[in-house]
């Protein structure tokens, strides 16, 4: 019984972490894009890399916290909704040209949307 609680934990762990940091790198790429429009290709290209591994990182510490501040209980349409804050703030600050608050900004912005949700739901 307790190998089953294990691997119920590691799985539950990894897939958070997964997640996570798939979302975190979609979001920087599409910020770096949207941020770096008027530069010549191959500088966009690396500056959208760097910017997807900030997400990733920034995401691996965000995702975590956000599923321990919502209680362990999100459903997809939340997630979606998050994600989709995150990245409509973080796009918009990009459009802006204020490189240094993009991730700051993508950070604030989710835990915007995540406390909203936690405040929506019924039982508080």
């Amino acid at each position: 019984m307790k190998i089953n609680r294990i691997i119920r934990f590691t799985w539950g762990v990894t897939s958070v972490l997964v997640t996570s940091a798939v979302v975190g790198a979609g979001l920087g790429f599409f910020q770096g894009e949207i941020l770096t429009r008027t530069w010549s290709r191959p500088e966009q290209i690396a500056f959208a890399e760097g910017a997807a591994f900030l997400g990733t990182i920034v995401a691996l510490f965000a995702g975590p916290l956000l599923y321990a501040f919502l209680r362990r209980r999100i459903s997809i349409g939340e997630l979606c909704g998050i994600i989709a804050c995150s990245a409509i703030g973080g796009g918009l600050v990009a459009l802006a040209r204020w490189e240094v608050l993009v991730p700051v900004a993508s950070v604030f912005v989710c835990a915007g949307a995540a406390v909203t949700v936690k405040a929506l739901r019924e039982d508080h």
